[in-house]
């Protein structure tokens, strides 16, 4: 048993040589947000189906850090969701880049975390209040525009499945998924 734990921690040892190496390729970053997304929140009850489609925008930043081919970040995001009374995601991304050109890449990622969603009461048809927390998984796509050293502009498309089902006084509320359109202005500084 000890010998197998000296070799694991050998091996960690000489692993994590060549990230403490190039630790300064790595630079913090600090991002702003801006989105619009879509969900369709399906209701059911007593003889009736329908499917709420509501559209709403967002605000967001993202704290992080990158080297040449990754970025990571914890994300926050609040959405003026109307028919929603809220909904608010509190999540982690990582991303891989391709850099394909000096001043674009092209990312592809994925994302995990909680979303709070609160849904408001619409006695003309009949719908209670409901809130829940349900835990997200997804992933995203984009490019990024390097405008200089210190700062680049994001667009892309994120997916975030939900497989929240809900019961309140007969009638069942199924969130299962969003789509967000975004662009973040990403500020980055070397890391110490």
């Amino acid at each position: 048993m000890k010998n197998r734990l000296t070799k694991a921690a050998l091996a960690l040892t000489l692993l994590s040589m060549p990230a403490l190496s190039m630790a300064d390729e790595y630079q913090s970053l600090f991002a702003i947000e801006g989105s619009y997304s879509n969900i369709d929140v399906e209701t059911s009850g007593a003889a009736n189906v329908d499917v709420q489609k509501n559209g709403f925008g967002g605000a967001g930043i993202k704290i992080g850090a990158e080297s040449k081919d990754y970025r990571m970040f914890v994300s926050g995001r609040y959405f003026d969701a109307k028919d929603f009374s809220k909904l608010d995601t509190l999540g982690l991304e990582f991303q891989y880049k391709f850099n394909f050109s000096k001043p674009v890449n092209f990312f592809l990622g994925a994302n995990v975390g909680y979303a709070y969603m609160k849904v408001g009461a619409q006695p003309d048809k009949g719908l209670p209040s409901v809130d829940t927390t349900s835990v997200y998984y997804g992933a995203d796509t984009g490019f990024n525009y390097h405008l200089n050293e210190l700062i680049d502009l994001e667009a892309g498309v994120r997916f975030m499945k939900l497989d929240e089902t809900l019961e309140r006084e007969g009638v069942t509320y199924d969130f299962s998924s969003f789509v967000t359109g975004y662009a973040s202005v990403i500020f980055k500084w070397q890391m110490d």
